[in-house]
């Protein structure tokens, strides 16, 4: 797993049920997020007991794709910054 993915891996493992719980809603909101596989990505995440290589999380997100590690890094980016924004939002901290 690449060290974005893994750092994405580690915050979102930090997070209890009732905050993953509001962060799924958060994505699924289309004012915060039009993107469907930033929410497979969370999801694939919520589920793995450890990490896995960048190519099976790719082929989890984008299973009819041939793997494209820019693609999953794009996702992972977007991924990461509204789970930012969103720990901001709840936390009354500000995003620099």
């Amino acid at each position: 797993m690449s060290i974005s993915a893994s750092k994405l891996f580690q915050v979102l493992k930090k997070l209890d049920n009732k905050q993953r719980t509001r962060l799924q809603t958060y994505l699924q909101s289309s004012y915060f997020n039009q993107r469907q596989d930033v929410i497979q990505l969370f999801q694939a995440l919520l589920h793995l007991d450890k990490p896995l290589d960048d190519k099976q999380l790719f082929e989890i997100i984008y299973p009819k794709k041939s793997y494209k590690p820019t693609e999953l890094r794009l996702v992972m980016s977007y991924l990461f910054k509204l789970v930012e924004a969103f720990c901001c939002k709840h936390t009354g901290k500000k995003s620099k």
